[in-house]
């Protein structure tokens, strides 16, 4: 993606009752009240590369997914 450009992750997953969502960048937590099932970057910069993982979990267990991303530009 390009520098300035938004950028959207979803995580999808089966219609499940009571999932959280935990978004990761780089194995990181993302420190923020988001909950959800998707994650937007309205004005991404080079320091936003790395990998964005999503983490659902409920009482049966838990599941992950990722998707690196790459910003370029000036």
């Amino acid at each position: 993606s390009n520098i300035g450009s938004p950028v959207k992750f979803e995580c999808e997953i089966e219609d499940t009752p009571n999932v959280t969502f935990k978004w990761f960048n780089d194995k990181f937590r993302i420190l923020s009240r988001l909950t959800t099932s998707s994650l937007e970057l309205l004005s991404p910069t080079k320091d936003d590369t790395g990998e964005y993982s999503c983490r659902a979990s409920n009482k049966h267990g838990s599941d992950t997914c990722s998707a690196n991303l790459n910003i370029t530009g000036e």
